[in-house]
C-alpha cells in the first residue's frame, strides 16, 4: 500500500510540475523528455496499484475460502443434525439465516482491513515527506528569530539555459 501511494503522490507531483511548467518544457523542446518521464511515473503507479491489488484480492480470496469452509461446515451439521431430527425445521432456518448474516459481515469485516491497510499506506508516504528530519539546526545557544516582514528581492539577475538567455538584469520584487 505504501509503495502504491508513494507512487501515485510521485506521479501526481511529476503531472503538476509539467503542466505547470508547460510553457518552459516547449521552450527548451523538452516535451519528449517530459512525456517520457511521466510515462515512466505512470507504469510505475500502475505495476505498484496491480501488486496492491493483487495482494488484497488474495486476502479476500483466503477469507471467503475461510468463510466457505466454515459454512459449509455449518451446513453438513444442520442437514444431518435436521436428519436425525435433533434440530427443525424452523431451527435450520435460523441458523441458515445467522450463518448468512455472519458470512457478509466477515467479508465487510476483509474489505474494511483492506482499506485500512490502503489508508496506512498512503499515511505512511506523507508522513515519511513530512518528518523528514531539518537540514539545519539551531545552535543551542541562538536567539529566537523575530520576524517582522519579509521579502524576496531579485535584482539584476542573469540565467543562462543551453547557451539561451532567459533572464537578463531581471528584478523581481516581492
Amino acid at each position: 500500500s505504501k509503495a502504491s501511494a508513494e507512487a501515485g503522490t510521485k506521479l501526481q507531483g511529476r503531472t503538476v510540475d509539467v503542466l505547470s511548467n508547460i510553457s518552459t518544457v516547449r521552450q527548451y523542446v523538452k516535451r519528449d523528455y517530459e512525456l517520457e518521464q511521466l510515462q515512466i511515473l505512470t507504469t510505475n503507479k500502475s505495476k505498484k496499484g496491480i501488486a496492491n491489488l493483487l495482494y488484497t484480492e488474495k486476502l479476500l480470496l483466503i477469507n471467503s475460502a475461510v468463510l466457505f469452509v466454515f459454512a459449509l461446515g455449518m451446513f453438513w451439521l444442520l442437514v444431518s443434525e435436521w436428519g436425525k431430527g435433533g434440530i427443525s425445521t424452523g431451527d435450520f432456518v435460523l441458523v441458515l439465516a445467522l450463518v448468512s448474516n455472519i458470512t457478509n459481515s466477515l467479508l465487510f469485516v476483509g474489505r474494511a482491513f483492506n482499506a485500512t491497510a490502503r489508508t496506512i499506506g498512503e499515511l505512511h508516504e506523507g508522513l515519511d515527506d513530512i518528518l523528514f528530519p531539518y537540514e539545519i539546526e539551531d545552535a543551542e545557544a541562538a536567539k529566537k528569530l523575530e520576524v517582522n516582514e519579509g521579502k524576496i528581492n531579485w535584482q539584476k539577475v542573469k540565467f543562462n539555459f543551453g547557451g539561451v538567455s532567459v533572464f537578463k538584469d531581471f528584478d523581481l520584487l516581492i
